[in-house]
């Protein structure tokens, strides 16, 4: 009896272990140790990696010390982890279910700035302006590539350049 006791407390004891636990300011409490990291591949720029997704079928260029972190159950996208905690950017692929149009509305709610984009390679597609979230949406036949942007501006302006060439890079896969 005495030895199942101690076994007992030993047990309690370690259970009540808290190395795991992060501090609220811990950029690690975004990325659950379950989520996948993207795997990365190697790109002409050398600031910049590219980042594949087999379910939709498309690519994206990260800039080196960015990380994408598959956080979903089905495989659709990223979310893009950069040194700023407070900046939500993800990069998703979905089936279309609502028209083109109607889609857009959906994101602005009609407060939002819907204007034409050019990726990279001359694809046509759509840059979603509201208040301080961001979208740049690219078509594929039955299916869309959404980049969603949410920081503040301060954030926005220092990063623009970066989060345009990652709007620009997004592609489908060969």
């Amino acid at each position: 009896m005495r030895n199942s006791m101690i076994i007992l407390l030993i047990f309690i004891l370690l259970s009540c272990n808290d190395s795991n636990q992060t501090s609220d300011n811990d950029i690690s409490k975004k990325v659950n140790t379950t989520d996948a990291e993207a795997e990365y591949f190697p790109i002409e720029n050398s600031e910049y990696k590219t980042v594949a997704n087999a379910r939709f079928n498309f690519w994206f260029d990260l800039p080196k010390t960015w990380k994408a972190i598959d956080k979903s159950a089905t495989g659709d996208g990223y979310f893009i982890i950069t040194d700023n905690e407070k900046v939500d950017i993800r990069i998703y692929g979905s089936n279309k279910v609502l028209p083109d149009e109607d889609y857009y509305e959906s994101l602005t709610k009609d407060r939002g700035q819907i204007q034409d984009f050019e990726f990279r390679d001359g694809t046509k597609g759509k840059r979603i302006i509201c208040k301080d979230i961001l979208y740049f949406i690219r078509h594929e036949e039955d299916k869309r590539i959404s980049f969603y942007i949410k920081a503040d501006e301060d954030w926005y302006r220092k990063n623009k350049d970066i989060l345009t060439h990652i709007a620009k890079s997004i592609r489908p896969g060969k």
